[in-house]
Formats: C-alpha cells, sequence, structure tokens
C-alpha cells in the first residue's frame, strides 16, 4: 500500500501567511515593516485562540 503524504504549504502557527495578504492588500502607505510585524502578531493570536479552545474542550 503506497501512502502519499501531503507537504504542508504554510508554516505552522500562521492561518494566512503576510506574503500572501500582501497580494491583496493595494498600497501601503507607511512602514511596511511595521504592517508585518502587526499582522504576524495578530494571525498568531488568531491561532494559538483556536489551539487553545482544541485543548480545552
Amino acid at each position: 500500500m503506497e501512502t502519499h503524504f501531503l507537504k504542508p504549504d504554510r508554516t505552522p502557527g500562521v492561518f494566512l501567511p503576510w506574503d500572501e495578504e500582501r497580494k491583496r492588500i493595494p498600497q501601503i502607505t507607511g512602514d511596511e515593516t511595521i504592517v508585518r510585524e502587526v499582522w504576524e502578531n495578530i494571525d498568531h493570536l488568531a491561532w494559538t485562540f483556536v489551539w487553545h479552545i482544541l485543548v480545552s474542550f
């Protein structure tokens, strides 16, 4: 029996990677580094919340 493993296309702990989301944003007039850091922090909080719910209940 042959088993096929899927290679994840995202880093563990990331729902929406910044690279994908950046393509949807038309223009950033400020410092893109700050926007990316905030995006990644909020994304990580969402991931942590979901795992917390899964483990707690």
